[in-house]
């Protein structure tokens, strides 16, 4: 025991913590003392409540030790030690006249003598320690004396490390009051100046931006008398709260007045961006409160200062803030201004647009255009896709690209999403009782939109209610969301095709969607217009055009090219194997009663083929040089020879007249500007490998001939100055070599 008493010293210096230092004196009892049980209690009201439990081996059936930290006050030694303030000894469990359950739970255990000493300190109990041996009058008087010493030393350790944490609470509760606001639970005034005082200086050695914001709610006195006593607290700690979930990591929240909070925000270098971030928190602070009597709307401005531009120190920021937020006006809807005016008139048409968002729909101030698709097969229009137009009442027709962010900021671009379709289905009825042809409609809808249950359900009840077929509605998913969430996209496609809906990818090639299109059930693709502007010209832009083609018709899907503006598109897209097109080469987007008009007229595009069969074409000649003296020598050069003649002042405009029409063989100088010779002879073999390719150079430029000779990208180089006849028979022997790789392939 003595040992166990020297142990249990050396853990009232050691423990880190009351509980600790209390576990590890009934541990150190039980295994060094070798006693049965160990435990140690506080008086709590009428019970004693268990502080720390130890036992060994031979208690585990006994009993569930969580039952015997609670012994009623009139029995058991523990009651004893706490009633006398002093130390309770049973040498024999046996020989106990009270009847007491605790002991003879002991007495199951195989206890045998118990001892019970009183934890006091300046004269008060504070607890009990209670110890039980397998031996008969273990704790004798030598024994006694000792424990109840250590009785007392852990009493003062007790007392000791109490006060030391009443003092830390003490001290954290005078930090708290002194930093932070009693009622939201934010940080002061005093917290937030001394924080942004860093920030700023931290600021100065990075060269980075801190803006200090000031927001002003619905004065506490003006919310109390119209909601109720109370109803002031509940708002403000419902905005702090929402101002602390809006915040980005980083940021400093803090109640500066009554009715005024400060946001202190950094890694904003963009005024567009924290314009963006000043609206995301009036969003937010704005919604309605719950209240006891009904839903209260909180009106909230902001004002905003930004460093160093506006100002050098906390105070100048402040007054700056206090000043932007004075200028800002409630009901006129300039929730937030900035303190540099400059600042302020460029992101001020955007907070303009944000806030006329609000009601536009109810305003009737959005339209549906329809740009219609057209089957390079069949030549006539096959479907269309649904663009939204918001017709603001001073800025005219708007693009969803000027407003969509800004709706999804506001919240309304849910609603939008569902007044879309419900509108496109209003729409496909209107034309199919008309009586016109069918025509399927596609809409494009964010991916975050396309996987809420609710948008599933709108669009069922918009096809019942205009008694449209499920197939006339397309729904498009744009590339680079779906693959940030496949599991989502492929979801929520599952789910449209289980409706009877078509859906389709748009934009593809600008994202990494095709690795995974295998797994995705999709009717179309729609290849990036930035792929489709410059497929007569680029090899690259052609080269992705044949493998999302070439991939997508292996997987059954059918392809769409959008902003197609020319012909030689049309013609190079046609010639690829693409199935449709869309964009201004025929149709731009159309109100709904010009795009019926389209559609009752039939009209269509040209089905001209514009690959002939190789006897029935005539010989046709291109020949490209910047300079028109030399065109003009080399058209008379050749004008007996019966060829079809084409010319060209560039490289750009050969190469749209080889998108348009077949050619057999190029002649083209080396120096041109922009792209010479060689470089252009380059592209065309892979745009369009069937050609026979002369270049006209100088000696100066034969290094660069002679390699495009050897790669195969020119047929024949010709020197300058050329003589005429020589020039007329490399000319006639790119024919021969043309007809006869025609016939050895139709031979082959």
């Amino acid at each position: 025991m003595e040992a166990a008493l020297a142990e249990c010293r050396t853990v009232l210096l050691r423990a880190v913590n009351e509980a600790a230092l209390l576990e590890s004196v009934a541990w150190t009892l039980v295994t060094r003392g070798r006693c049965r049980v160990a435990w140690i209690g506080g008086p709590v009201s009428a019970q004693v409540k268990c502080l720390a439990f130890a036992h060994d081996s031979a208690v585990d059936a006994c009993a569930d030790p969580t039952g015997w930290a609670l012994d009623d006050a009139r029995e058991g030694l523990a009651a004893q030690a706490l009633g006398a303030e002093q130390t309770a000894r049973l040498p024999d469990l046996a020989a106990d006249t009270t009847d007491s359950r605790w002991h003879r739970r002991m007495m199951q255990a195989g206890a045998r003598s118990g001892i019970a000493l009183a934890l006091t300190v300046r004269r008060e109990t504070i607890g009990v320690l209670c110890l039980y041996s397998p031996d008969a009058d273990a704790f004798g008087d030598g024994r006694q004396a000792a424990l109840e010493e250590l009785a007392s030393d852990i009493a003062r350790a007790l007392d000791a490390r109490r006060e030391c944490e009443s003092r830390r609470q003490v001290d954290a509760q005078l930090t708290f009051q002194t930093h932070y606001d009693a009622v939201t639970g934010l940080p002061n005034r005093t917290f937030y100046m001394d924080r942004v005082v860093h920030a700023l200086r931290r600021a100065e050695r990075s060269r980075k931006r801190v803006a200090v914001m000031k927001l002003a709610v619905d004065p506490p006195a003006d919310v109390a008398a119209q909601w109720g006593a109370g109803a002031e607290e509940i708002v403000l700690r419902t905005i702090a709260q929402r101002l602390r979930e809006a915040s980005r990591p980083g940021d400093l929240v803090a109640r500066l007045d009554a009715d005024q909070f400060g946001i202190e925000v950094t890694g904003i270098d963009e005024d567009e961006e924290l314009a963006r971030f000043a609206r995301q928190l009036l969003v937010r602070v704005m919604q309605p409160v719950a209240l006891a009597s009904g839903e209260m709307r909180p009106h909230a401005r902001l004002g905003v200062s930004v460093h160093p531009r506006d100002g050098s120190d906390i105070s100048q920021h402040l007054q700056n803030a206090s000043h932007a937020l004075s200028t800002t006006d409630t009901h006129g809807g300039h929730l937030c201004n900035f303190y540099s005016a400059d600042a302020n008139a460029r992101v001020q048409a955007q907070f303009d647009l944000f806030n006329a968002l609000t009601g536009a729909l109810e305003r009737r101030e959005f339209v549906l255009h329809y740009q219609p698709k057209v089957s390079l097969a069949t030549g006539q229009i096959v479907g269309a896709e649904a663009l939204l137009r918001w017709n603001h009442p001073t800025l005219g027709a708007l693009a969803p690209r000027q407003f969509i962010r800004l709706a999804e900021e506001c919240g309304v671009l849910d609603t939008l999403g569902e007044w879309v379709i419900e509108e496109v289905c209003r729409q496909l009825g209107r034309w199919q009782r008309a009586g016109l042809p069918a025509c399927p409609i596609a809409v494009n809808l964010p991916l975050r939109q396309v996987t809420q249950e609710n948008l599933l359900l709108a669009i069922a009840r918009a096809l019942q209610e205009s008694g449209v077929p499920p197939t006339l509605l397309e729904l498009e998913l744009n590339e680079s969301a779906l693959v940030q969430d496949l599991g989502a996209s492929l979801a929520a496609l599952s789910a449209l095709k289980n409706q009877g809906i078509l859906c389709s990818l748009d934009d593809l090639g600008t994202g990494q969607a095709l690795m995974v299109m295998k797994h995705l059930p999709l009717d179309r693709v729609k290849i990036d217009q930035s792929f489709v502007r410059d497929i007569a010209t680029e090899p690259d832009s052609a080269a992705i055009c044949d493998a999302v083609i070439g991939l997508a018709h292996k997987l059954a899907m059918k392809v769409v090219a959008k902003g197609v503006e020319s012909e030689a598109q049309v013609n190079s897209l046609r010639r690829r194997g693409c199935d449709e097109i869309q964009g201004y080469y025929f149709s731009p987007p159309l109100p709904a009663d010009e795009c019926a008009a389209l559609l009752r007229r039939r009209d269509g595009v040209p089905v001209a083929d514009t690959i002939h069969p190789a006897q029935e074409s005539p010989r046709t000649l291109l020949m490209v040089d910047d300079e028109p003296n030399i065109l003009h020598s080399l058209r008379r050069l050749m004008r007996g020879e019966g060829y079809e003649i084409l010319t060209a002042n560039s490289a750009h405009e050969a190469l749209e007249i080889l998108a348009r029409q077949e050619v057999q063989v190029i002649l083209s100088d080396q120096r041109m500007p922009n792209m010479d010779g060689t470089e252009f002879l380059a592209r065309v073999r892979t745009l369009h490998p069937n050609t026979t390719r002369l270049v006209l150079s100088g000696y100066a430029e034969l290094s660069t001939v002679i390699e495009s000779v050897n790669r195969g990208t020119v047929f024949r180089f010709l020197t300058k100055p050329w003589t005429d006849d020589c020039l007329r028979e490399h000319v006639r022997e790119a024919f021969r070599y043309h007809e006869n790789q025609r016939t050895g392939v139709q031979d082959a």
